[in-house]
């Protein structure tokens, strides 16, 4: 059911992330300085979607899935700063700290529980099948940021 790699490949591919995240953010420390926070969520929530059409045009083959691995990580470490600064920028400092709270609560519950749900949903679908499933959740996600990101601008 896996998707092909070796499991050193698999190790090496999953080591990356973390780099990318830093460089990103990094990145965007040095070049977003004059980016809404709005506009900076939505390229970061457009990219991740993008990380599994790379994977998945490259045929999980392990280049598709060190260039899966960059473009996520690096994505990821955007969205860390978006989580916090989106909702500053939209909703103010009043009652920031509610906002925030009300607004990560589904993101913690599903990232308590996406470890469970993907070991189900691998009890019954193919690892290959199951990551696309993680691309259009990706997709959705991006969706919304691009809805949140439209209702802002009116």
């Amino acid at each position: 059911k896996g998707i092909g790699l070796t499991a050193a490949q698999a190790v090496l591919v999953s080591s990356l992330i973390g780099p990318a995240q830093v460089a990103s953010r990094l990145a965007e420390m040095l070049l977003g300085r004059n980016l809404h926070p709005a506009k900076l969520g939505l390229y970061a929530f457009a990219i991740v979607p993008i990380s599994f059409v790379v994977l998945l045009l490259g045929g999980f083959s392990l280049p598709a899935a060190l260039l899966f691995a960059g473009i996520y990580g690096a994505s990821n470490g955007v969205i860390t700063i978006a989580r916090g600064v989106v909702p500053l920028a939209l909703f103010g400092r009043r009652g920031y700290a509610e906002v925030l709270g009300i607004i990560s609560a589904p993101n913690l519950a599903f990232s308590a529980t996406a470890p469970l749900i993907f070991a189900w949903v691998l009890g019954f679908a193919t690892a290959k099948q199951a990551m696309m499933l993680l691309g259009i959740a990706a997709l959705l996600s991006s969706l919304a940021m691009a809805r949140l990101y439209a209702l802002q601008r009116q």
